[in-house]
């Protein structure tokens, strides 16, 4: 797990925080004590911002494979490797730091998924199956994090960056990082009167 948190006192003492999960829950125990403290000392001082960019595509081996490729006595092990980065660890991370996020004045969460995820567009589809399965989980859960916080000072929301030049795909994408982080930038400094609960890209509402 990848955790970067930068608080920068001279732009309106926003504090960033970055998470890039996986599989590392006594790490993940530590970091809900050490939000919980900060909520703690810090409820007045920054707006919080927590961006979920998880994701990785194939399974434990490395290889791609069509799903109804994926021999018997690995299949599971396939999806649960995929999903515990992409979901369940997302999952994990936001909850450590949800004490915190609900102690700012105002907070952002945002997921980052795919259109493979949309089931109206299935875009991207074998052998990138299981990832796909994983963002559609993904944006499930999503949602049900929307409607829990619905009441709060958290808006939560999923984008899509595009297909970008990043290591996932072997850097083949036409757009550059920089270009699909903007999409989730413009939902992480959202204004308190802001879309809660949706799925966008650069375009606008993706469909489910």
């Amino acid at each position: 797990m990848a955790i970067k948190a930068v608080l920068n006192q001279a732009q309106a003492s926003t504090l960033i925080l970055h998470s890039v999960p996986h599989k590392l829950p006594d790490f993940c125990l530590s970091l809900a004590h050490s939000c919980t403290d900060l909520a703690h000392h810090n409820t007045k001082r920054f707006t919080a911002m927590q961006v979920n960019n998880a994701g990785i595509a194939v399974g434990p081996d490395g290889s791609l494979a069509n799903i109804s490729d994926l021999p018997v006595e690995s299949a599971a092990k396939t999806l649960n490797y995929v999903f515990d980065t992409n979901v369940f660890a997302v999952v994990t991370v936001t909850n450590a730091f949800l004490p915190l996020l609900k102690a700012a004045p105002s907070a952002r969460i945002v997921n980052v998924s795919s259109i493979a995820a949309s089931l109206t567009h299935g875009v991207m589809v074998q052998p990138y199956a299981v990832y796909s399965s994983s963002k559609t989980a993904l944006n499930a859960v999503t949602l049900h994090y929307a409607k829990d916080l619905a009441e709060t000072n958290i808006k939560v929301n999923m984008i899509c960056p595009g297909y970008c030049a990043t290591e996932i795909n072997g850097h083949s994408g036409p757009r550059s990082a920089a270009e699909g982080a903007e999409i989730a930038i413009k939902m992480a400094t959202l204004p308190n009167v802001g879309p809660h609960g949706g799925f966008y890209d650069d375009n606008g509402s993706i469909p489910w």
